[in-house]
């Protein structure tokens, strides 16, 4: 270890010790050898601080210690052996001492990215330092979309801890998706560096923000904590806890939204430190003291939610105040003791216009009892009252014309003692010899001012950094075993405390939905990496069986729908499950799904097709996500080149055709507001053969060939064609032009102060003979392969229906009619027909009101842009459709672009005919 800095190299056993005990202080002077012991690293733990502070204070030790041969204390046999000093400076605590002194400097230096790409992405410079290392910003290179790319470096993988890490932060910051937490997209590894890419947030984190502007105004201040209890709430409602809350690590955007960072540090409630005898991982941070709670301080394994909200306390202390709530120049020890045995000071102590309900509502957060405190979600809730008024954009845009405070010199680097006895640093610098200069002062520094400090234990080194208010507290292992220590039996993981098998148990007696989505969260986070895993998936899916269903509320801890109506608990229950249940993907959920589809009620094979679905569709919170969709495709065309996996999907594929069949006597043939109306059990399970059929075809496609298509999947298109054909050929049509008649409603606006109803757009009702786009799409396929018999005017009009979801693939539209045409050489007169009936329809509404209101939704531009130069130049007047146009142009300029182009063809047409 570091002479210099490393404290405690007997190695005391610190392990039943309390705080106060650890830090107890010791008045008497010192003796040479006391002193000796003291500057050169080698003071128990217990004494260093309190001898410190004495020494400090005193005159007759500050003579002793200008009287002491320094170089002799401060140089081992190791470090005289090593004349460049490289085994001092690759100590990681005397970097970071040795890079703080120089940071101090005026001399700013831009840190160069290591490496200059990675895949696809173009690395354009640094944006700072992480936890775990290098974070920059770079750009995709087919996309030229910003992102950022936090890089962990090859020397870090083989160093214990690390990967392991870096490896929880990536699967931390996928699994949470939450407006105010930075989003990730792309995770792996190449050339040995391990990397993530997250999303680029424009603006400045809240640290800097303070650093700036100094003391924010109340409302700005309790909206950027009101957003981070959003998040954080969303965190812990996952069953993690954050664990370094604090300015830093929230970013405020440009456009005034606080996105919480670093979380590397989100620990699940099996903390690695309930399952290990060290005092934390390798590398990992224990909080930064200022904000850390009591308890964090105390015992860091046993922290849960609550100590982020006194983090949370803490930050809006900081920011409103100033400065932290046990602020202090006394030292750490003087700060620990505070943290640990006091109450916190009453925030209108540092700003009087603070009203008496925020400051008690701030003093309920940083409530030395976890138990007194609220939860994020209340934070969220209450902290809003005083948030009305905040402007985050302005405040942002202030900070960034503002400047960073200027560097402390070393010169002004804090000197409790102005005791002329105490040489000074030049006569300091001048005595030690080499190239040790920076470290010798330190050694002084220790006594002066602590930058840092390692207490050297049993269990691992804690090192604790001083940069001005930001104490850290950071917990490295050592290095080899150390003689005769006996291994401890590995605890089991726990999660709140609790066990797998008491989570589990959950399952069987709890009747409260809140309890059974943390035990569902629970056994998911304990069985990671375990043989329990599959174990875990099935119970997690039997559940479906009794609360199963294909709606979903995607915020099932607060309780409520979107419009404050209280929600059902089958939806809250499907809430947790397709949270919870996509972390299981691919394996062991493949397998669990398959089981249940074969074994399960119909409320388990609703609620399987649906997170299967979810799966293949890479699709979160009602948002899909390309690159999830992408990863699940590259899966089972992996998985399928095995006997078995090959297998497996075989069998997957069956089971959901069975699925999709026992849903057949309560199922319509499309999904229609009509059959809600009817029965939800007919919408649900027209819903069910839908979605299975759909989740089929998507398993097949990424199968790649590897697969054999199970005849259930075209035998499902040809029963809804054949039908719904039928059904198109009996549709009311008006006997003066033989077009089919289109039911209107309109859709409720608003109302009125005198009670007036206020309709919308008028909207073209879904007819019973309508198919769904992914059918049709599918039978314009099994068409050309001479499988299905699809009239071309049934189809045409299908895909023109202004009724029609239309998302089956990529330009569809395009490829549709390119493949009909080639069918059908009569496509195109059925789509100029189409054409026409919709502008006809918009232009006598124009003509009407002098608005064009239902060209919204009659026109849909992609399909236009298709259809579009097809009327243009198969219309039969040209003069009529221009002019047609032409009226519509002026009413509807978002639609510009696609009636320019159909003018425009239109004239050449015209130019041709004129004599």
């Amino acid at each position: 270890m570091c002479p210099i800095i490393s404290l405690g190299s007997r190695k005391p056993d610190h392990s039943r010790l309390k705080a106060n005990e650890m830090l107890a202080i010791n008045t008497g002077c010192l003796t040479a050898n006391e002193m000796a012991n003291l500057i050169g690293g080698k003071m128990e733990p217990a004494d260093f601080d309190s001898a410190a502070e004495h020494v400090d204070g005193c005159e007759s030790c500050q003579k002793l210690a200008q009287q002491l041969d320094l170089p002799s204390l401060c140089l081992d046999e190791p470090l005289l052996r090593d004349p460049q000093g490289v085994a001092v400076q690759t100590e990681s605590a005397c970097q970071f001492a040795i890079h703080r002194l120089l940071d101090r400097s005026h001399v700013q230096e831009q840190t160069v990215p290591p490496i200059d790409r990675l895949g696809p992405y173009q690395i354009l410079r640094d944006l700072g330092q992480g936890g775990m290392g290098t974070v920059c910003l770079a750009q995709h290179d087919r996309l030229k979309r910003h992102c950022a790319i936090k890089l962990l470096p090859p020397s870090r993988v083989s160093q214990p801890g690390w990967l392991d890490r870096f490896e929880r932060e990536m699967a931390a910051v996928a699994s949470l998706e939450h407006p105010g937490i930075v989003r990730a997209s792309d995770a792996g590894c190449e050339s040995g560096w391990h990397y993530l890419v997250m999303e680029y947030l424009d603006g400045l984190d809240v640290g800097r923000v303070a650093n700036r502007v100094g003391k924010l105004s109340i409302a700005d201040a309790c909206e950027i904590v009101r957003q981070a209890a959003m998040a954080l709430g969303h965190v812990h409602g996952s069953g993690l806890v954050h664990r370094d809350v604090k300015p830093s690590n929230l970013m405020l955007t440009r456009a005034g939204i606080v996105k919480l960072l670093d979380l590397g540090l989100v620990l699940p409630g099996d903390d690695p430190l309930a399952t290990d005898d060290r005092l934390t991982t390798v590398g990992h941070l224990m909080g930064t003291l200022p904000a850390m709670s009591p308890e964090q301080l105390i015992d860091s394994r046993q922290v849960d939610t609550s100590a982020d909200v006194y983090s949370l306390g803490a930050t809006l202390f900081r920011l409103i105040g100033g400065k932290w709530p046990f602020a202090s120049d006394r030292g750490i020890a003087a700060r620990v003791l505070a943290i640990t045995n006091q109450s916190p000071p009453v925030l209108s102590s540092v700003r009087p216009e603070v009203n008496a309900k925020l400051d008690k509502f701030v003093g309920q957060m940083l409530d030395r009892d976890p138990l007194r405190r609220p939860s994020a979600n209340v934070v969220a809730d209450q902290i809003s009252q005083w948030a009305a008024e905040a402007d985050l954009k302005t405040l942002i845009r202030h900070a960034e014309q503002m400047n960073e405070p200027a560097n402390v010199s070393l010169a002004s680097m804090p000197q409790p003692s102005r005791n002329e006895s105490l040489p000074p640093i030049d006569n300091l610098y001048k005595r030690f010899t080499g190239g040790f200069w920076p470290l010798a002062w330190l050694a002084v520094g220790a006594v002066l001012a602590t930058v840092v400090i390692q207490i050297q234990t049993k269990r691992g080194t804690v090192v604790v950094t001083t940069d001005g208010d930001d104490t850290k507290v950071e917990v490295v292992s050592n290095d080899g075993a150390i003689p005769g220590e006996t291994k401890a039996a590995v605890p089991a993981r726990l999660y709140l405390g609790k066990d797998f098998d008491h989570w589990m148990d959950i399952f069987q007696r709890e009747q409260q939905i809140e309890a059974i989505g943390q035990a569902m969260r629970a056994i998911e986070l304990l069985s990671r990496d375990t043989e329990h895993r599959s174990k875990a998936a099935m119970r997690t899916l039997e559940l479906a069986n009794e609360y199963g269903t294909y709606q979903v509320n995607e915020n099932p801890d607060a309780g409520i729908l979107g419009y404050g109506a209280p929600s059902p608990t089958p939806e809250r229950f499907m809430g947790y499950l397709t949270e919870v249940f996509s972390n299981y993907f691919p394996l062991p959920a493949l397998g669990a799904i398959d089981t249940t589809l074969a074994d399960g009620n119909d409320k388990a094979k609703v609620a399987t097709i649906l997170v299967l679905n979810k799966y293949v569709m890479g699709v979160s919170h009602s948002a899909n996500y390309p690159e999830r969709q992408e990863a699940a495709k590259e899966f089972i065309a992996n998985y399928v080149k095995t006997n078995e996996g090959k297998n497996s999907i075989d069998r997957l594929l069956m089971h959901l055709g069975e699925a999709a069949e026992a849903f057949k006597p309560n199922s319509r043939d499309s999904l229609t507001t009509d059959n809600l109306h009817e029965s939800p059990i007919v919408y649900e399970s027209t819903w069910a053969r839908q979605a299975a059929w759909g989740t089929a075809v998507e398993v097949v496609s990424a199968a790649k060939g590897n697969v054999d298509p199970p005849p259930w999947i075209a035998g499902y298109v040809v029963e809804r064609v054949d039908h719904t054909v039928a059904l198109y050929r009996d549709r009311p049509v008006d006997p003066k032009n033989g077009e089919t008649i289109w039911e209107t409603s309109n859709s409720l606006r608003g109302m009125m102060m005198d009670g007036t109803i206020v309709g919308g757009t008028e909207q073209v009702v879904h007819p019973n003979w309508l198919i769904d786009g992914e059918i049709l799409a599918a039978a314009i396929e099994m068409r050309r392969e001479g499988r299905l018999e699809l009239p071309t005017e049934f189809a045409v009009e299908t895909m023109m229906h202004p009724a029609l979801v239309w998302y089956p693939w990529p330009d569809g539209y395009a490829k549709a009619i390119e493949q009909l045409t080639k069918l059908d050489p009569k496509t195109p007169q059925y789509v100029t027909a189409q054409v026409d009936r919709i502008l006809r329809a918009a232009t006598t509404e124009y003509a009407e009101t002098q608005q064009s209101r239902t060209v919204g939704s009659l026109f849909r531009a992609d399909l236009f842009d298709v259809v579009g130069p097809i009327y243009a130049k198969n219309f039969a007047s040209a003069s009529d459709a221009k002019s047609r146009l032409e009226i519509l142009q002026k009413t509807n300029q978002d639609k510009n672009e696609t009636f320019k182009l159909m003018v425009q063809i239109l004239n050449e047409r015209l130019a041709k005919e004129a004599p």
